[in-house]
């Protein structure tokens, strides 16, 4: 990663989780297979299992990150948000 600052972890994948990524300040440099993005606050990323990923941090940036089991998920039906089992 360009400039990853203060934390950066190394590419990476969860097998059965999905991964809810957020900014609280400043801004997260995130690389999502293969495509870069600048992540600020107010936008997130979510990356389903099995997902190449790594991000970098500056010292004043923050961001929250969320996993869930894949199975802790019923099936969505498309007409409302998903609900965690």
């Amino acid at each position: 990663m360009e400039n990853p600052g203060e934390f950066a972890n190394r590419p990476h994948m969860h097998e059965d989780a999905y991964q809810f990524t957020f900014p609280l300040s400043g801004i997260c440099r995130f690389n999502h297979e293969n495509r870069s993005y600048h992540l600020e606050e107010g936008q997130g990323l979510v990356q389903h299992p099995r997902e190449l990923h790594e991000f970098g941090l500056g010292d004043r940036d923050e961001v929250m990150i969320i996993q869930v089991k894949k199975d802790r998920f019923v099936e969505w039906n498309g007409r409302g948000p998903w609900i965690l089992r």
